[in-house]
């Protein structure tokens, strides 16, 4: 399912990933921690924590956490190496991002580039994933 959503491309999946993630930033009750899958905690079930891959699985895929225990890409069947390589494209490592994706690393792309933490500035993380969806789409993957 997930990768039909993306058409098989890295580029298409990040910009679903952003859009989820843009609608978690607005939903009550999620809060984005890129260093959390999808999770709620036993302490405090009412409010979700998800990563970049955590949005598309709780938008895109409707997954929802159980109490006390986190969701991980593993539990997603056929999902789980597109949201394992969103997050090593969202810390810039292109190359094990492609290899997660399951697809050759385009030549002329780097191995690594710089992304800005989200936890740093949300707005500059944003941007420079824009960017790297613009890479890779002028790449063809």
């Amino acid at each position: 399912m997930l990768m039909e959503l993306c058409e098989g491309k890295p580029s298409k999946l990040i910009e679903l990933a952003m859009k989820d993630l843009a609608l978690c930033e607005k939903t009550p009750g999620l809060q984005v921690n890129m260093y959390v899958w999808l999770s709620n905690s036993v302490n405090t079930p009412t409010v979700c924590k998800v990563c970049l891959a955590g949005a598309v699985m709780y938008q895109s895929l409707g997954i929802r956490p159980r109490s006390g225990r986190e969701m991980m890409p593993m539990h997603c069947d056929t999902a789980e190496k597109p949201l394992e390589s969103l997050n090593y494209f969202r810390n810039g490592r292109l190359a094990d991002a492609f290899h997660a994706f399951g697809i050759e690393h385009p030549s002329g792309l780097p191995r690594r580039i710089a992304v800005t933490d989200y936890h740093e500035n949300a707005d500059l993380f944003r941007r420079d994933m824009q960017a790297l969806v613009k890479t890779l789409a002028d790449a063809g993957v």
